[in-house]
């Protein structure tokens, strides 16, 4: 139905009380306007809308209800476009919001595409659900298109949500659906205030500890470091023992960051240490790397390569040290999921013939050390 002046309050604090109170809302959206920006508490939102077939004075903001952006277009054809476009000053997780009257009939068929991207432009793909009115397909699940007409324009909508990965921009491409005629009438969608849970201020890329010389040599690497402040760098003597920290180092003022610090002292305290990093917002809040371990003997080198490949190639697993020593070697994704488990001495090989595009961790533990590694498959 494409009387879209209806009541949203039920539906937008359905959303907003799942997650932080932190959105940006359309009620100062400029009617008619195809850029405009907005800022939520320090974080800044540029929109940009392009294509063609767009009714005048939108999109503009539906002033009736619960706070959603609607788009009109009067198409001739079916392949034409309206793309949003919407760009964040910095990277924002865990992003939903609700797509409205995404329906089809005789005269029209809604139909859109939803991408998201990281800081380095890869892609990021939402979760949608399907609806009665409306289905969700594609080889990554990212487009939604009606299916039938709905009664109301704020009945059943659909609710795209993405995961944790840092989102920095998003797009949503309105077209014509497969059933549209080829000179469709003039349809609507909207879209619902953009909730996020946080802004994710630091991103760590990767972590390791090496011995050298019988000292601990730890290093790693960051991104986004939005508003972010230090690192405490703490040790324990065993898995079970209290971390204290053993010393501070400030974040550069660059949005990425390559660290090292570098520990003399264990060996003649402990036969194992184990490290972490303790990393400190600017507001004072703070999250853990994961544990590192270093045993001061002769401990053995893992090497995981190649870091970047295509999906189907494998990953090569080589440790070099004790044959006689078994070690662990895990793949997870993202999300903290493990997807195989395998036990070697020497090397293994993983296969990526089943993994989407995306970063991944493998993870290699033996008796007195476990080393973590980022792979990207593209």
């Amino acid at each position: 139905m494409k009387n879209f002046y209806a009541i949203l309050s039920f539906l937008f604090i359905f959303v907003t009380s799942t997650v932080t109170a932190q959105n940006f809302k359309w009620n100062n959206y400029p009617a008619g306007s195809t850029s405009s920006s907005q800022n939520n508490n320090g974080i800044n939102m540029n929109v940009n809308v392009s294509g063609n077939g767009l009714s005048s004075g939108f999109p503009k903001y539906n002033s009736n209800g619960g706070g959603n952006l609607a788009t009109t277009v009067n198409w001739n054809n079916r392949t034409s476009t309206v793309t949003y476009t919407f760009n964040f000053s910095k990277p924002l997780i865990g992003m939903t919001f609700l797509l409205f009257d995404v329906d089809q009939t005789s005269s029209w068929d809604d139909k859109l595409t939803i991408t998201g991207y990281r800081a380095n432009n890869t892609a990021i793909y939402p979760m949608i659900s399907g609806t009665s009115y409306a289905i969700v397909y594609g080889t990554n699940h990212n487009i939604v298109e009606g299916k039938k007409n709905n009664e109301e324009y704020d009945e059943d909508p659909v609710v795209v949500s993405f995961d944790a990965t840092p989102l920095k921009s998003l797009t949503i491409v309105y077209s014509a659906g497969s059933s549209s005629p080829s000179n469709p009438a003039s349809q609507v969608v909207g879209f619902g205030a953009l909730v996020y849970e946080n802004v994710l201020p630091l991103k760590l890329m990767s972590f390791r500890a090496d011995k050298k010389n019988n000292a601990a040599e730890l290093k790693w690497e960051t991104e986004n470091q939005e508003n972010f402040s230090h690192f405490e760098i703490e040790r324990a003597a065993s898995a079970d023992a209290s971390f204290e920290k053993i010393a501070t180092l400030n974040a550069t003022s660059t949005s990425e960051g390559s660290y090292s610090y570098t520990d003399g002292n264990a060996f003649r305290l402990m036969q194992k240490a184990f490290y972490r990093l303790k990393m400190v917002d600017e507001d004072g809040g703070f999250t853990y790397s994961a544990v590192m371990t270093m045993a001061f003997d002769n401990a053995p080198s893992v090497i995981v390569s190649p870091t970047l490949l295509n999906a189907g190639e494998m990953i090569s697993v080589n440790i070099t040290g004790d044959a006689r020593e078994k070690f662990e070697v895990k793949l997870f994704d993202m999300s903290g999921r493990m997807l195989s488990q395998q036990t070697a001495s020497n090397r293994i090989q993983l296969s990526t013939a089943r993994l989407l595009k995306g970063m991944y961790i493998v993870s290699v533990a033996g008796a007195t050390e476990t080393r973590s590694f980022r792979v990207m498959v593209q």
